[in-house]
């Protein structure tokens, strides 16, 4: 599989800004309750309260206030990425260098918060292993595309190994970007993040 090709941006789908208005006022709601009670305590009650929504339309973006948590860690990792990823890097190395920084950056980000807001030692390991799944599961989907989009896949079997690769490059990524995170040895200046991006990216070769 060629990996010197040259990537190309995703395009961008339309989204009615009713619904980018109405998930931004539920997702702020949240995020407020969040630095004032538990969790556990918190009802969708007062997430509707708090964002001048009806319970039926909290419903029709949401099944329960876990999954609109969960939205919550995806849209802050997809700005990470879109704040990295130009669509203009020449390969799958520079791709998933800034896909590495847009990890890293995030996860620093959300666990800091996390040692903040929690309201307790197992609410923080609750979230921040949410936030874990959820990150690995987006960086599994953008290599995943990448690889579709690059490989040229014609037979099922050629779209099932995509499938393997994609998986593996990801979790082999994120593992990467928490042992980059706790490290206090390693150091964002480049060299480091291209020798680990650059181990992982020989499984394309």
């Amino acid at each position: 599989m060629s990996i010197t090709q040259p990537l190309t941006q995703t395009p961008v789908q339309t989204v009615d800004p009713r619904i980018v208005r109405t998930r931004r006022l539920l997702i702020d709601a949240f995020v407020e309750l969040m630095g004032e009670k538990p969790f556990d305590e918190i009802s969708i009650s007062e997430i509707t309260q708090r964002a001048t929504v009806n319970r039926a339309t909290f419903y029709s973006h949401f099944a329960d206030k876990h999954e609109l948590a969960d939205e919550f860690i995806r849209e802050g990792f997809e700005k990470a990425i879109r704040a990295k990823v130009t669509g203009t890097e020449p390969d799958v190395r520079a791709y998933m260098g800034q896909l590495f920084r847009a990890a890293s950056e995030h996860r620093r980000t959300v666990h800091s918060e996390c040692r903040i807001k929690a309201h307790s030692l197992e609410e923080m390991r609750k979230f921040e292993a949410s936030t874990d799944v959820e990150m690995r599961a987006m960086l599994r989907d953008n290599i995943h595309r990448w690889i579709s989009e690059h490989a040229e896949a014609k037979s099922i079997s050629d779209k099932a190994n995509n499938d393997m690769m994609a998986s593996m490059i990801s979790s082999a990524l994120y593992a990467a970007v928490v042992h980059f995170n706790v490290n206090k040895q390693l150091k964002d200046n480049g060299t480091d993040i291209e020798s680990i991006v650059d181990h992982i990216a020989r499984m394309l070769d």
